[in-house]
């Protein structure tokens, strides 16, 4: 979060206070301005994004991120991961507990589609 961000949340003008923990906001002409506690710190540097995962390291005093290793270093395994989209149902082999996982799963999301439909 910004210290102040304007967020359009209402086109009713109005003026009244909300507090959200450490923060308040007052809410007037289709904006919320609020300010709290700032977030996260955005690193700019691209020689630090590009050598060090950033963010990884939580705690506050003595940060020290991790640095990026070249890719040999890593494990074979990490690059044959699969990061689109999952098999297909007809791919799979019907003796293993994630095939009739995913089978639920895919039969619900059918019944709620069709729930949909019918309304009321």
């Amino acid at each position: 979060m910004l210290t102040s961000t304007v967020i359009k949340l209402l086109k009713s003008p109005c003026l009244s206070q909300i507090s959200r923990g450490s923060q308040s906001c007052s809410i007037f002409s289709s904006a919320i301005h609020c300010i709290g506690r700032d977030g996260l710190p955005v690193e700019t540097d691209t020689h630090k994004l590009r050598q060090y995962v950033c963010g990884s390291d939580m705690v506050k005093e003595n940060r020290q991120d991790v640095k990026v290793k070249e890719d040999h270093e890593y494990p074979d395994w990490l690059w044959s991961l699969r990061t689109g989209h999952p098999l297909p149902l007809e791919e799979l082999d019907p003796n293993t507990k994630y095939y009739w996982r995913r089978l639920r799963t895919l039969h619900m999301r059918n019944n709620n589609k069709i729930a949909k439909l019918r309304g009321f």
